[in-house]
């Protein structure tokens, strides 16, 4: 498939990355694809379509600045969710 089918997702904020989704996950619309801690607060970064993870490019405990990539996803038809599909460190 060609680059052009791949979306970058971006941190909103500058935080500490607590979860993230394998490659290879699909992820529902408005999932989160990975999770931010900031001012003790959590910031999910959804998933703007279903969607595919082609590549992760954070994993837990990397600190982010915002705009950073946080994982590039490829559009995809994707079934029910699992529950526990995203990953943590808990």
């Amino acid at each position: 498939m060609p680059d052009d089918d791949i979306h970058e997702l971006v941190s909103p904020l500058i935080g500490t990355v607590v979860a993230t989704t394998a490659a290879g996950s699909s992820v529902a619309a408005g999932a989160p694809v990975a999770v931010i801690e900031s001012m003790k607060m959590e910031h999910p970064v959804p998933a703007p379509f279903d969607c595919v993870v082609v590549d992760p490019r954070v994993e837990p405990g990397d600190q982010v600045n915002a705009g950073q990539a946080v994982a590039r996803v490829r559009a995809a038809a994707v079934a029910a969710a699992p529950k526990g599909q995203l990953g943590r460190d808990d």
